[in-house]
């Protein structure tokens, strides 16, 4: 590798990251967090199916380097050079290494004799003005590479196809692919997937096949005997030039794929006039057995493991703009790279309007195929419950889900918001100027905003510091009319965020008059231009994210702000901005004492949660021909800031039913209850600590035998049990443990005892004992 040193410092070592020794132990990094993230499949890997990277040699200029390894498991490898790198000098470094390819895990990996051979190499670590950035792979937690010119040379049996990094420079092998390609189609339409077709032998054959690139920011390859192969021409819209596209595909994956050639083009053309012209000459889509995610991107070059990959496959080939060309540091700012792509994912569709995305069936109120509308309840949901985290966090802060909520929901949702207040044309230029400005240099949020306010001349602190670097939310809501003035209302800001929020004015369904209305604190006054409307709403389609929608809505009619219309509904459902939800829905019950039983569920709505939630069951028993049933009502508060508590719910619950026939017998009981639990510091950290307190008041109906009456005769008796329990519990795959500690009294004992229970692996962790 040769190495040129840009910076304005000079350097005495180089860093190196070699991440395949994430796979040599299974207590790297990377196989911590695959536990804390919920899988175990690495922690059961056998011994054949570990990786690493060995027989390393450095030496410079016929020299040998000295080197030595900066963490426990070889990932970062810090080599001393003999003479300091001055700015502007090069060095040429070179080294032999070997790699032993790990099962299919992550990224890296091979599934049979299919290979996807990513993060191989021993890489120069990145130096930028902060210094040497260096970290171990992760699932988790993407990359941060120096852009370089590739040639690289690749050995193997000749039946094998390859998918690669880079433009082909052997013209035998540009051939056979072309004749592939003609097998292909000519066996097209594929109607049926096969995943039991053996695997050919390999070939006695070897060829080498050579790719170049100049920069991008790494190189991959991909392999596999069986891939059909097909060949197709984009034109970029913005440059003109041509780009030649390959999909490589098992036959596992051949009716799926058949379409890719078109998928690839409107990707590539759609990306291009949204940010900028692509400027490279290749771009190949692969199948394959990918364990991180369902597709994976790299320089020209995604894998995809998806059955129904259209979806991923624009996502995949969006990231070249911003993981490739602009090539942000997707460790520490994970939501630049995810949040654009998939703000532009979400747009396109929004924009096509007929792909299945945004049709289908409609569950809980929204369409399972939208993901505007499924993002906006994940964000909603880790809101409610004082769950989420910044979007602008570092990859290895978030937890699993939020790494999903903040980094592919909340991130792309704030986006759209932006480009919603500034309309497509004044946003798309501004994403020109940006891509045009920053492309090849990696570009922080700080040069994003920057752009953004250079281009608008007005301030983005609002957006860039509020909205993505902390927890703070939007929250406008409607204060009334303003006395002694008809036509105008107020506006007040609940959480002091100077935010630009829209407002419409409706008579009944149409759309009388909108207004985006500039950041405030405090209480602004706005003039609505007519008297003749029914409602007024803020925010009316949710584009701004946020913390409350409830108060958004002035309805000409005074009662309705007051009283939010109900909206009688059936199932469950997500929470109605300016109707109070009331659920209907039948219910079912059996018992010895009651028999058969009908009855209603009546709630509120239950996604997200509610601070206030109520469930009541009402039941008919047809054998005991008494009223039976359950009910809850509880009141959550959840703390948003950075506090030891994370939430306290008061709550009451109630049962009544019939547990004897013959005489029949009640039993009644209502528990107030309170339970509050801890934070866990760090976020991710897995222990939890609960407490609950509550009060079980019981009157039972049951037969006495009075001695002097001599008959059995019904009393009712009344007693209480009060009880404080605390639960201390590790969430863990391969070892969870959990202590409970309980306290009960009443009038007439008082006790007190606990449990404890875990779990031990054993057979290579696929076995476990539970003692208790």
């Amino acid at each position: 590798v040769t190495y040129h040193n840009r910076s304005q410092n000079t350097l005495k070592f180089l860093y190196f990251h070699l991440w395949p020794n994430a796979y040599s132990s299974k207590n790297t990094p990377f196989a911590k967090q695959k536990l804390q993230n919920g899988s175990k499949s690495f922690a059961q890997a056998n011994e054949s199916e570990m990786g690493q990277l060995d027989s390393l040699n450095f030496k410079a200029n016929g020299e040998k380097l000295y080197y030595q390894f900066e963490d426990e498991f070889q990932e970062i490898c810090k080599v001393a050079l003999e003479e300091p790198l001055k700015p502007g000098d090069s060095i040429t470094v070179t080294t032999p290494f070997r790699v032993e390819i790990p099962g299919n895990f992550s990224r890296m990996g091979r599934d049979g004799q299919s290979y996807q051979i990513t993060q191989w190499y021993p890489k120069v670590a990145m130096y930028d003005e902060n210094g040497w950035l260096t970290f171990p792979y992760l699932s988790q937690g993407e990359f941060y590479n120096n852009f370089g010119d590739y040639d690289v040379a690749i050995t193997l049996p000749d039946n094998y196809v390859v998918g690669a990094t880079g433009q082909l420079q052997t013209s035998s092998e540009i051939e056979w692919l072309q004749q592939k390609d003609s097998t292909t189609r000519q066996q097209m339409p594929f109607e049926a997937e096969d995943q039991t077709l053996p695997t050919p032998p390999s070939s006695d054959q070897m060829k080498t096949l050579r790719y170049t690139q100049q920069n991008v920011p790494d190189f991959a390859w991909f392999t596999d005997k069986s891939y059909n192969v097909l060949i197709d021409t984009v034109q970029d819209p913005r440059s003109d030039s041509f780009i030649t596209s390959y999909s490589m595909f098992s036959d596992a994956y051949a009716t799926s794929f058949q379409n890719s050639p078109q998928e690839i083009r409107q990707a590539i053309q759609y990306f291009s006039r949204k940010v900028g012209a692509y400027p490279y000459e290749t771009y190949t889509v692969v199948s394959g057995a990918l364990k991180a995610g369902g597709g994976m991107e790299y320089p020209n070059i995604t894998v995809i493991s998806d059955k129904n990959p259209e979806v991923t496959i624009l996502h995949e080939i969006g990231h070249s703009w911003f993981q490739c060309i602009l090539a942000f540091n997707e460790r520490k700012y994970p939501w630049l790279d995810e949040g654009l792509t998939s703000f532009y994912q979400n747009r396109y569709y929004r924009e096509k309007q007929d792909e299945p995305m945004l049709s289908g069936m409609e569950v809980l109120d929204f369409d399972l195929f939208n993901m505007d509308d499924i993002f906006d309840y994940v964000v909603q949901h880790q809101e409610q419950v004082a769950l989420d985290q910044p979007v602008q966090g570092h990859s290895t802060q978030f937890t699993s889900i939020n790494y999903f909520a903040m980094v592919y929901a909340k991130a792309p949702k704030l986006l759209r918001y932006l480009y919603e207040y500034k309309g497509t044309s004044e946003f798309d230029s501004v994403m020109h100027r940006f891509y045009d400005q920053w492309k090849f240099r990696h570009p922080g949020p700080e040069d994003l905003q920057k752009t953004f306010e250079s281009y608008f001349k007005e301030d983005f602190d609002w957006f860039f510091d509020d909205l993505i670097q902390s927890r703070k939310s939007v929250d406008y809501a409607f204060d009334g009319q303003v006395k002694g003035a008809g036509d105008q209302l107020a506006i007040y800001n609940n959480t002091g965020v100077r935010a630009p929020v829209l407002m419409k004015v409706y008579k009944d369904t149409t759309v009388k008059h909108q207004q985006w209305i500039h950041g405030f604190e405090g209480t602004k006054k706005v003039t609505i231009p007519t008297d003749d409307y029914t409602k007024v709403v803020i925010n009316p389609r949710k584009i701004v994210p946020e913390s409350n929608y409830k108060n958004n809505y002035h309805y000409a009619t005074g009662i309705k702000n007051v009283i939010k219309p109900i909206d009688l509904r059936s199932f469950i459902g997500i929470d109605q901005p300016g109707k109070n939800d009331l659920f209907l829905n039948p219910a079912l019950g059996f018992n010895k004492g009651d028999g058969f039983m009908l009855g209603g569920v009546v709630s509120n709505s239950l996604l997200p949660p509610q601070n206030l939630e109520y469930s009541f069951i009402p039941l008919y028993g047809f054998e005991s021909q008494r009223l039976a049933g359950i009910g809850k009502f509880s009141s959550s508060f959840y703390y948003q800031k950075d506090q030891a508590w994370h939430n306290l719910e008061l709550g009451i619950k109630g049962k009544r039913f019939t547990y004897d026939r013959d005489p029949l017998l009640t039993y009644n009981k209502i528990e107030p209850y309170i339970h509050f639990q801890l934070k866990p510091k760090p976020f991710r950290k897995k222990w939890k600590h609960h407490f609950k307190l509550r009060s079980a008041n019981v009157s039972r109906e049951q037969e006495e035998f009075k001695l002097f009456e001599k008959e059995l005769v019904k009393e009712k008796r009344v007693y209480h049990v009060n009880e404080f329990k605390y639960k201390l519990e590790r969430q863990h795959q391969l070892m969870p443990f959990s202590t409970e500690l309980t306290f009960q009294q009443n009038n007439y004992f008082v006790k007190t005892f606990a449990e404890v229970e875990g779990k031990l692996p054993f057979w290579n962790n696929e076995s476990f004992l539970k003692w208790r």
